[in-house]
């Protein structure tokens, strides 16, 4: 006999005003990114600039943050089944990420950042998108990968903060 759990998720919803948010947003981040991109380098092992280390309020829109956070994080609530759900949600951090040509990220989690879920809002992508992410729970025995090839630009991904990806 063999019993399965559930495992580590992946949820990703399309943002219906995906076009107008990006109009909105591109150019502040490219603007940021071409006005200061030595501030941006990021000292990881990755190839990747960030406004991670420069935690700006780049979104003061409400508009904004409840159409690629709220929504969709209220769209994976009745969707999925959890064993216990939030009473409610807060925003801790949010910052972009900006990859060259070439750019990669490593490996991590966000675990440890007294979290629950992260997300990924896919703003600009002139490529596949290769975001991997790794169910490590199961490594000895089960290990698992998930491609996200088929999640396009315009949607948000939120998965536990523990989640390798």
């Amino acid at each position: 006999m063999l019993k399965t759990f559930n495992a580590p998720f992946i949820f990703w919803t399309k943002v219906p005003n995906h076009k107008e948010i990006k109009d909105y947003l591109f150019p502040q981040i490219k603007n940021l990114y071409y006005k200061n991109k030595k501030d941006y380098t990021i000292h990881w092992k990755s190839y990747v600039y960030t406004s991670f280390n420069h935690l700006n309020d780049f979104i003061k829109e409400d508009w904004i943050i409840k159409s690629i956070l709220w929504e969709p994080l209220d769209k994976m609530f009745s969707e999925i089944e959890l064993t216990l759900s939030p009473c409610e949600s807060h925003l801790k951090q949010i910052w972009w990420n900006y990859y060259p040509e070439g750019g990669y990220q490593e490996a991590h989690t966000h675990e440890g950042t007294c979290t629950t879920f992260s997300a990924v809002y896919l703003l600009d992508i002139n490529e596949e998108n290769n975001t991997v992410f790794t169910d490590l729970s199961q490594m000895f025995y089960l290990q698992k990968e998930h491609h996200t090839e088929d999640i396009k630009e315009g949607s948000v991904i939120i998965f536990p903060s523990n989640l390798l990806h």
